[in-house]
């Protein structure tokens, strides 16, 4: 996006705190100038796609209920990740890169491996411990509060654990088929 890039080469990086997470986090992205979104990988068979990039939302979904072949997914590389990181670290001070559960993927680990090696860069990654809403709950609540307050990394850093403890999804399906 040229306009982004104009806007972050137009700030001063002193304290601005990039915020990175996974495409498996639903939230509206085009709301937040600090969020940024690497994308999981899927594929449909011997059809590769590129999470909410080669393939949109309305398609996926079609493409979900006409296919008999579920798609099978993978965690974006430590590669994905380590681009990103040194991209905004021309631009940021710090990043918080916050991620689908360690448990369910390995999207946190390829993020740990990247910020391991991208030297130079302050990046936390942080399992957010919630996924979809839950997760895109999370990244709308810590980037509205960056950009309503002057916290340091540490201090936001101790708001995630704080908000990661209250976030609650309920549901009421009948039929999980």
């Amino acid at each position: 996006d040229m306009l982004k890039q104009q806007k972050l080469v137009q700030t001063d990086k002193s304290n601005k705190i990039a915020i990175v997470t996974d495409s498996g986090a639903d939230f509206n992205t085009k709301k937040y100038f600090d969020v940024y979104v690497v994308p999981v990988r899927y594929s449909f068979g011997n059809q590769d796609y590129i999470d909410k990039i080669s393939q949109s939302i309305s398609d996926f979904y079609i493409e979900l209920k006409n296919n008999p072949i579920h798609p099978k997914t993978s965690q974006p590389t430590p590669g994905d990740f380590k681009r990103k990181y040194q991209y905004l670290s021309f631009y940021y001070s710090s990043i918080i890169s916050i991620h689908i559960p360690e448990k369910l993927s390995g999207t946190y680990q390829s993020a740990s491996v990247a910020a391991k090696n991208t030297p130079g860069a302050n990046i936390s990654v942080i399992d957010g411990k919630n996924m979809s809403v839950g997760l895109g709950l999370l990244i709308e609540t810590i980037a509205n509060l960056i950009d309503s307050t002057d916290l340091n990394h540490n201090q936001v850093l101790l708001e995630i654990e704080r908000t990661i403890k209250n976030i609650r999804i309920f549901t009421a399906v009948k039929d999980l088929s």
